[in-house]
């Protein structure tokens, strides 16, 4: 029983083989049949239409283009020396030069803790002025000893005592000298904290934002302001993984903003970051420009167009197909006044995959052959029979020789061999 189902199954098998074959025979010799009648009837493949362009002098560049959030060149959060009252802090937007206050606390606090640190040094000197002079006391009474120990007028352990004596003090000594570097060391830090009631600006620049307010009393090392320079900007874009091997520092950058009125900023690369950054599956990675900012017509936090220019060439510009490469050397074809056409090898610059710079061999007014594809190629299966009388290759409904009725759908013109198959 399986090896009836088996035969039968392998009968089908070669029947739909079989078919297949046909189908395919078929459709070559329908296409042999097509192309010798287009031939008979004088037709010819479609050929390229040719337009010349005048190449003129121009300059193409080659860049990639990302969104820019701007920030300010420095940034510096200023923080509170000592802590205190705030008795007044610059508001944002106040521009300063290096060295002009920007916060200032209340002083007596200060004022009180360096006049005690002074209080201090002057006490430990004093303290070391004490030992130092009970050491020369003590120093003076063991070679006293000694000198009558020699003579046998005090005992040896009179003399030993002494020298106990003399070293306890020197101890002292060593104590009240560490004593007064600590006191000149918080005298140090006491005048420092009354420096600090005037916090200065470290250099020029803007306050952009502050985070404490007049009458606040602020810890040591708070927070008090964001001091920025905006002479300068730092633009930060991200470029995916596939472009990013093409930036290297140095590069130029454009910077374009609805603001500037329609004048770029002139910029370059200087920072690439090391690593990438995945954002929705794709790799990203931050390409960092600084430019100057004339008049600060830019702020800190304002978005641009960073525009990373790959390359740039001036020369004779002319359209990118105009171009054909063959082995590494490129060709131009160059039609003169009389309308002769000369191949010319060129060497072109930068592509922008509309225009080409071409560096070397063509001059500006030559005019260069632009190919461009015919309008309509011809439909692969021809029309049904037309008004000539001529009939189709392959079968239409309606058409002369097909089993379409009269007045059948698909068939305008009826059963007749005359109008059905335009198209």
């Amino acid at each position: 029983m399986n090896r009836k189902k088996h035969r039968q199954h392998g009968r089908l098998r070669r029947k739909q083989t079989v078919g297949f074959s046909v189908v395919v025979i078929g459709l070559a010799v329908v296409a042999a049949l097509y192309a010798g009648r287009r031939f008979q009837q004088g037709e010819t493949a479609p050929d390229l239409a040719l337009r010349t362009e005048e190449a003129v002098e121009g300059t193409v560049g080659v860049s990639i283009e990302n969104p820019a959030q701007s920030v300010a060149h420095r940034i510096r959060v200023l923080r509170a020396g000592a802590g205190g009252e705030v008795a007044w802090i610059a508001a944002p937007g106040y521009t300063v030069s290096a060295g002009d206050p920007l916060v200032e606390f209340a002083p007596e606090q200060a004022e009180r803790r360096l006049e005690l640190a002074r209080i201090a040094v002057q006490e430990a000197r004093i303290q070391l002025a004490q030992h130092q002079a009970t050491r020369e006391q003590a120093a003076r009474l063991l070679q006293e000893r000694e000198s009558l120990a020699a003579a046998g007028a005090v005992s040896s352990e009179q003399v030993q005592s002494a020298r106990d004596q003399l070293r306890d003090v020197g101890y002292r000594v060593q104590s009240a000298e560490l004593s007064l570097e600590r006191a000149r060391l918080s005298l140090v830090e006491a005048q420092q904290e009354y420096a600090s009631v005037t916090v200065k600006a470290p250099f020029d620049g803007t306050v952009l934002s502050v985070s404490a307010a007049e009458g606040d009393w602020v810890g040591q090392n708070s927070s008090l302001l964001s001091f920025g320079d905006v002479s300068r900007l730092r633009f930060t874009a991200e470029v995916d993984e596939y472009d990013i091997s093409r930036i290297v520092p140095g590069m130029p950058v454009n910077i374009r903003s609805v603001v500037m009125d329609g004048n770029p900023l002139r910029a370059e690369v200087v920072e690439i970051s090391p690593e990438a950054e995945i954002v929705n599956n794709i790799a990203l990675f931050r390409v960092s420009a600084v430019a100057e900012n004339p008049d600060n017509r830019l702020k800190p936090g304002m978005t641009a167009d960073m525009a990373i220019v790959l390359a740039r060439d001036t020369g004779v510009v002319i359209p990118s197909t105009a171009v054909s490469t063959v082995r590494g050397r490129s060709y131009v074809e160059v039609q003169a006044d009389d309308g002769t056409v000369e191949s010319r090898r060129v060497e072109p610059g930068a592509d922008d995959g509309n225009r080409v710079a071409v560096l070397e061999g063509l001059s500006a007014g030559e005019r260069v052959i632009v190919p461009e594809a015919s309008a309509e190629l011809p439909s692969l299966i021809p029309a049904a029979a037309d008004q000539t009388g001529s009939t189709s290759i392959i079968p239409v409904p309606g058409s002369a020789g097909t089993s379409g009725s009269a007045g059948s759908p698909g068939s305008p013109g009826g059963g007749s061999g005359g109008g059905g198959g335009g198209r």
